[in-house]
């Protein structure tokens, strides 16, 4: 292989993190929605994990591909971390620390930025022998992550809205705030379930109504 084609090479595995950052960032909403925000938050973590594990062996496999590989789908994981952390740390706060809780979770990914550029440096771990600790570092907050979300109940809204588990969320929401006495926090989610569920009733009233107007004016006019 040419130096200009393995410069290429390593350009485009590069670039590929930053790409697949954003295609997890788009599917983020239907991991959440599917599988919880913690569940969302747990199995990417996992994957986050092998694939920064296989990054760290890509050298003594002697495999490109398999770094290229994990790469990219490391980059898939921290555009779904980078939307779905927040959004279940926003759910689980109480409203007055939502906002703190919401920077906080920003404020730790330009953190992780920082700590990686600086043991990206050649006088710490960015060396001909040394990069493959510096690729198979993230699984350190990945295990770290998967052990105490582990004792972490599910957002209590999720459970409430999506689920209809309203004892589960009671219980859930009881465990974050370390009170039994949670009546006006639930009665307002359920509150919002049901706006929730008027408004799309509404909106899919609204949707069929045009169709049929659509529908039948332009027969008129054909």
């Amino acid at each position: 292989m040419s130096d200009s084609l393995l410069t290429m090479g390593w350009a485009m595995t590069v670039a590929l993190f930053c790409v697949e950052g954003m295609m997890g960032g788009v599917y983020a909403a239907y991991f959440a929605g599917k599988f919880g925000r913690k569940g969302t938050l747990l199995l990417n973590n996992a994957v986050a994990f092998t694939c920064a594990a296989l990054q760290g062996c890509s050298k003594v496999s002697k495999s490109f591909e398999v770094l290229i590989a994990g790469r990219v789908v490391t980059g898939i994981c921290c555009g779904l971390n980078s939307a779905v952390a927040p959004l279940y740390l926003a759910k689980i706060a109480p409203i007055s620390l939502r906002g703190f809780c919401g920077t906080c979770s920003q404020l730790s990914i330009t953190f992780g930025v920082l700590i990686g550029g600086i043991l990206g440096m050649k006088l710490v771990l960015g060396t001909e022998t040394l990069w493959p600790i510096l690729d198979a570092s993230p699984t350190i907050p990945a295990i770290y992550s998967l052990v105490t979300l582990t004792f972490c109940p599910e957002s209590p809204k999720y459970l409430l809205v999506n689920k209809r588990d309203d004892d589960a969320a009671e219980a859930a929401l009881i465990w974050f705030r370390k009170t039994s006495d949670v009546s006006e926090e639930m009665e307002a989610m359920k509150k919002e379930r049901q706006d929730l569920g008027t408004h799309q009733r509404s909106l899919r009233s609204e949707v069929y109504t045009h169709l049929y107007v659509c529908r039948h004016k332009g027969q008129q006019l054909l």
